[in-house]
């Protein structure tokens, strides 16, 4: 300890990322008090002046704290409060994540305490700092940030622009590499589990012109404290994160190595966040999650996983036992010590297992908490009497306000019960409309990609959720082009795609990315050219698909939809658009409506023309390509036609 003292006393670097002001150490026999050893402020005060600093025309509250940059007038050369822009690329957590930063950067107010430390901007040219959200999932997305880092490198030369940040799964991936790129114009780098640090990381780099970064991941942050401020507050739909991370590792996935292991949200917490937005006047509910379906509210109760860990035929240990650059060191998992290989877990193997009694329903205690023939690789929790599993809480979300929809995304197809699909089908604030990845319609390269469920088992799925749920939307993601993948596995993608009859997918060429199993066991050796054509050819077919259940939906006996309004059509302002049940986008002329309250009573007198935040009934009677085409018929009180 003494050699440690004295290497920290010696030290002259200001880079240090860890206060010290208040390090101790203890043993039986000894007490060291280190309160002598430089802190960071210490360090940053070591740091010269600027040659031609910035004075601040406005006074900053006082007192100054020692280790600030000071120009002319002993005033720090940082004026506050700093206006901040943020852009976001990527999923929908990102959109998220964004709020979240924002609610951080809100709250600091050590220099200013009035107007606090960081204020948004929507104007970019008068931004002392540009944040960027960004997504690392595929090679195309990257590029996009590194495109946009080359934009601002002028900015950044010429004086207009002091801090540059990039946050999110991008910064978790490459880490300090991104200090070296692009014309060293980042100076600030925060993984997805680091916002709190924030603050502290742009003040650093600004008044000390030292870079920071922290990319720490967590085991437990699911930033269920922080009210998040909405990117646009005339919107009547708002995202929701109800967890973070995932532990399925699928073969091509990046997400568990940026984004970190799954953690749930408290069940409270999620429900005092949506009677927020409610009263705020939201309409629609976006719950998200990179496994949204397999939330597991533990706070109540903080069991140890079960005593199985699963596999796929896989070797996956170094998962669990390492680093991969993550940032954090997640600890080692006990196998059963009578068994020297992991054993698989399936639907039927934990249906069979007894179960203490909890507060499920009935109905959902009795079953498989995975999908049938599904199978999953890491230890599936404890259901206690305690435990919340994504049912319950969709059920508490729905009692909140019966004229508030709820959606939820993206979910993985193992965490389909049927407690789950029952509750869709009975609620009518919980859309019909599910999103169920498959990736790919060959069980072969299921197995190479590492999903869990062969072709047959997910087909099975798909039959099982139409026959409780009838009139559900499915939507899915696929990957054309991953390693090793023949004609004949990709004519099995194209196939599945006839047989389920997809309202939406996501498509995607493959793009291999570091770090991944793929990455390590696999080449990436189907050409760009083929993965291309493969691509088009399943683009096409959505697209055949799409017309054809457009075509379906007009002449579905003149039903009625329920439509929230979101905003002018794209193409007429005579023309308003918002989605339905499903999640289709329906457009509708802006004609004068009666109104009808709670009870089916029509008021004429309440005639008017439809606004962004109304439900309107409308018949779906045409259509524009793939987009139907409605006639509105009267504004509703809520969601009772």
């Amino acid at each position: 300890m003494r050699r440690l003292s004295r290497r920290l006393a010696a030290a002259n670097t200001p880079s240090l990322s860890v206060r010290m002001e208040n390090l101790r150490w203890h043993s039986s026999t000894s007490k060291i008090d280190t309160t002598t050893i430089p802190s960071l402020k210490d360090f940053m005060q070591q740091q010269s002046s600027t040659s031609n600093p910035v004075n601040a025309a406005e006074h900053i509250p006082n007192p100054i704290p020692p280790y600030l940059k000071r120009g002319k007038d002993n005033i720090p050369t940082i004026r506050y409060p700093r206006k901040v822009f943020i852009e976001t690329y990527g999923c929908q957590m990102n959109f998220g994540d964004s709020e979240i930063v924002l609610s951080v950067l809100n709250n600091s107010r050590e220099f200013n305490k009035e107007e606090g430390d960081y204020l948004r901007t929507m104007d970019i040219d008068e931004a002392e700092v540009i944040l960027l959200m960004t997504c690392a999932v595929r090679d195309n997305a990257e590029g996009k940030i590194f495109s946009r880092l080359d934009q601002l490198a002028p900015m950044k030369k010429q004086g207009k622009l002091r801090t540059v940040g990039v946050l999110g799964c991008m910064a978790e991936r490459l880490k300090e590499k991104l200090f070296d790129l692009r014309g060293h114009v980042v100076d600030v780098i925060c993984g997805p589990d680091a916002y709190r640090d924030l603050p502290r990381l742009l003040d650093g780099a600004s008044l000390s012109g030292q870079r920071g970064v922290n990319v720490m991941l967590s085991m437990d942050e699911t930033y269920a404290d922080i009210a998040p401020v909405r990117l646009d507050e005339s919107k009547h739909s708002a995202f929701v994160s109800i967890m973070r991370g995932c532990n399925n590792m699928c073969a091509f996935c990046i997400v568990p190595f940026t984004r970190g292991r799954e953690r749930s949200r408290p069940i409270q917490s999620i429900v005092d966040e949506v009677k927020r937005l409610r009263d705020q006047g939201v309409k629609e509910i976006t719950l998200l999650g990179q496994n949204v379906n397999s939330y597991h509210d533990e706070s109540g109760n903080r069991p140890a996983t079960t005593e199985v860990e699963t596999s796929l035929g896989h070797d996956h240990s170094h998962h669990h036992d390492h680093d991969h650059g993550c940032g954090v060191n997640v600890s080692h998992h006990k196998r059963n010590p009578d068994s020297s290989t992991p054993k698989v877990v399936s639907a039927a193997d934990l249906a069979n297992r007894p179960r203490r009694r909890s507060n499920l329903t009935a109905e959902e205690a009795e079953e498989a908490p995975m999908s049938k023939n599904f199978k999953t690789v890491y230890k599936v929790p404890k259901i206690t009497a305690n435990s919340k599993r994504f049912v319950q809480l969709l059920e508490a979300l729905a009692d909140v306000d019966p004229n508030v929809r709820i959606r939820f995304t993206s979910p993985h197809p193992k965490d389909f019960p049927d407690g789950l699909l029952q509750l869709m089908r009975d609620r009518e604030n919980i859309c019909k409309q599910i999103h169920l990845p498959a990736q790919s319609g060959s069980t072969t390269m299921l197995e190479r990609m590492r999903r869990g469920y062969s072709r047959e088992a997910y087909l099975d799925l798909v039959g099982h959720i139409r026959e409780i749920v009838p009139n559900v939307a499915l939507s899915s993601d696929f990957i054309v082009g991953f390693c090793d993948e023949t004609e004949e596995e990709h004519k099995q993608t194209l196939d599945l795609v006839e047989k389920v009859g997809y309202q939406m997918a996501y498509m995607f060429a493959y793009s291999m990315r570091p770090g991944t199993m793929a990455h390590r066991r696999y080449e990436d050796n189907v050409p760009a050219e083929v993965k291309q054509r493969r691509l088009q050819e399943l683009i096409d077919l959505f697209y055949k698909q799409q017309l054809e259940q457009t075509v379906k939906e007009l002449i579905n006996t003149g039903r009625e939809e329920i439509v929230l309004v979101e905003g002018r059509s794209k193409k007429s302002e005579a023309f308003l658009q918002g989605k339905i049940d499903n999640g289709r986008t329906v457009v509708f002329p802006r004609n004068v409506l009666p109104y009808q309250d709670a009870y089916g009573n029509r008021d004429p007198s309440q005639a008017r023309a439809p606004e962004i935040g109304d439900w309107v009934a409308v018949k779906l009677i045409d259509k524009r390509g793939t987009t139907p085409i409605g006639e509105p018929q009267r504004i509703l009180s809520g969601l009772r036609l």
